[in-house]
């Protein structure tokens, strides 16, 4: 992966991008021009990690997993629901990114020729 200087071996789909694969957060904004760029869709993944509450344990709390559900539903949380977190950031794991940018895709307006 080009943003954070690791090689492709490295990486598997459940990844963690800070705890993991050593991601900060200039790593993600980085991550965010790039994937805009290439994708020609607006991006902001470091928004994932917006509004989650963590309980004593360093676990979401059920509001924090209904919240992100709701705010992206192509999460696969399950792996969340006991896990403590570290860090934010390790809600973005490479599964996670790829979801983010299908999802984007998939909101963006097809684009009109001229002609019509």
């Amino acid at each position: 992966m080009e943003v954070l200087g690791i090689e492709p071996s490295e990486i598997t789909p459940d990844s963690r991008f800070a705890s993991d694969l050593g991601g900060e957060s200039l790593d993600v904004i980085d991550l965010n021009f790039k994937l805009s760029k290439q994708f020609d869709v607006p991006m902001r993944l470091q928004e994932l990690g917006d509004g989650v509450a963590l309980d004593e344990r360093r676990i979401l709390t059920p509001e924090s997993l209904s919240h992100l559900q709701q705010k992206y539903p192509f999460l696969d949380l399950s792996a969340w629901v006991d896990r403590p977190i570290d860090d934010p950031k390790d809600l973005l794991t490479p599964e996670a990114i790829a979801g983010y940018v299908r999802a984007a895709l998939s909101r963006q307006q097809p684009v009109e020729s001229a002609g019509t």
